[in-house]
């Protein structure tokens, strides 16, 4: 259960509060309630958190979560500032969607904003955040500073920037379940640039990169273009890429009663080079307002390729000792989804939606080359799924 609510502070209503919180409850077998607590939203198996334990005889677990912002958003001065709570218990995935717990974490953003235009600038922005994160065991998981700006000129033309810089905390989930590791601090930018949107044919392309100071490092790009053919026909097209290097990324634990340092089990991570290219293609077609015509296509490739493994030295640290495995987790993924929803509105709150999916995918183990020719044609030569589905509804007036 849960609830929710905001309030004005002041008679000019430019103070709000909003906030929310929630209890959850999940019950069942001993076995299904073990899992539950080992699960990556969970993780009570953490060998060197003293506030989590596992409980192999509990049939339930409960927990609890909320969240509390104020903001300001009129004004040439703006701010936005939160702190929110998840209990380590939290469980709504079987009525929606949360990928951790044991989180507490506040931020807070200043900005300010300038309306009025002079001889260069439409309007601009700029603004400084500060966010921190720890769990409910004191330990800091996360730190982020960062700066971002906008400008737009007199003819509609934008830029965006973003820069951070997180500093060095406890990474608690980075072991999968195993003690906590050191990340090192890094730095990144994204930027942006946009032509007009009025116009019948506009686009954006934006840029991002960062580096860490465990040698790691990725960057991308993306380009979104969209055509205004008709007032009932648009079309838009993005392509993406980005390639990502990872001194330290997680490959698997391996029981071993000589790894005393990290509680008798080997936390293995490697060297990952990956890259990966998508685009994504939309078309919408309004017939009439009763009939309209929706098609989404994605096409996706991505390979990595591991080396230099190595295990986690001691807790708390980024240190490491040369080691092996069994596993050769190369990879080369490919896949293609495609969906085209045809609805119609055959009476007035009734409507019919026919939806076609077509899917395919292909998964190459021991093989991390990414060579764009070639795993494209393995895509298209890849045997599809496709799934036709009919909703129908109908409304009753009283």
């Amino acid at each position: 259960m849960g609830i929710d609510g905001w309030t004005f502070l002041d008679t000019e209503k430019n103070w709000v509060l909003t906030g929310w919180t929630g209890l959850t409850n999940v019950s069942g077998s001993q076995s299904r309630m073990l899992s539950l607590q080992q699960s990556p939203q969970h993780y009570f198996q953490k060998p060197d958190q003293d506030h989590l334990s596992i409980d192999s005889s509990a049939t339930s677990l409960t927990g609890w979560a909320g969240r509390l912002w104020l903001n300001k958003d009129k004004g040439n001065w703006r701010l936005n500032a939160a702190v929110g709570l998840i209990n380590p218990s939290f469980e709504s995935n079987d009525l929606g969607f949360h990928t951790y717990t044991d989180i507490i974490n506040a931020h807070i953003w200043i900005g300010y904003d300038w309306y009025d235009p002079d001889p260069v600038f439409r309007t601009k922005s700029l603004g400084l955040a500060v966010l921190e994160e720890f769990n409910f065991g004191g330990q800091k998981t996360g730190e982020t500073f960062y700066l971002n700006g906008h400008l737009e000129l007199l003819n509609y033309w934008s830029t965006y920037v973003f820069l951070g810089y997180n500093t060095s905390f406890y990474d608690d989930r980075r072991t999968r379940g195993g003690p906590l590791m050191k990340s090192l601090p890094s730095k990144f930018v994204f930027l942006s640039f946009n032509s007009d949107s009025r116009e019948n044919f506009f686009g954006s392309i934006s840029v991002n990169a960062d580096r860490g100071n465990t040698g790691g490092w990725d960057y991308g790009a993306s380009l979104t273009l969209t055509w205004r053919i008709s007032r009932a026909l648009n079309l838009s097209f993005g392509p993406s890429y980005s390639r990502n290097h990872s001194t330290a990324y997680y490959v698997e634990a391996i029981p071993d009663s000589l790894a005393v340092a990290t509680f008798g089990t080997r936390y293995v991570f490697a060297t990952l080079d990956q890259q990966s290219l998508s685009a994504t293609l939309r078309l919408n077609w309004t017939f009439s307002p009763k009939l309209s015509f929706q098609l989404y296509s994605q096409p996706f490739l991505s390979a990595g390729h591991y080396s230099d493994f190595k295990s986690l030295a001691a807790p708390g640290t980024f240190t490491f000792n040369p080691a092996t495995t069994t596993l050769t987790p190369d990879f080369n993924f490919k896949s293609l989804r495609v969906n085209a929803v045809l609805r119609w509105e055959y009476l007035p709150g009734s409507t019919l939606y026919l939806v076609w999916t077509n899917e395919k995918t292909h998964y190459e183990q021991n093989y991390g080359v990414f060579r764009t020719g070639r795993d494209f044609s393995e895509m298209m030569r890849a045997r599809p799924d496709n799934v036709f589905s009919l909703k129908i509804t109908y409304w009753w007036s009283p």
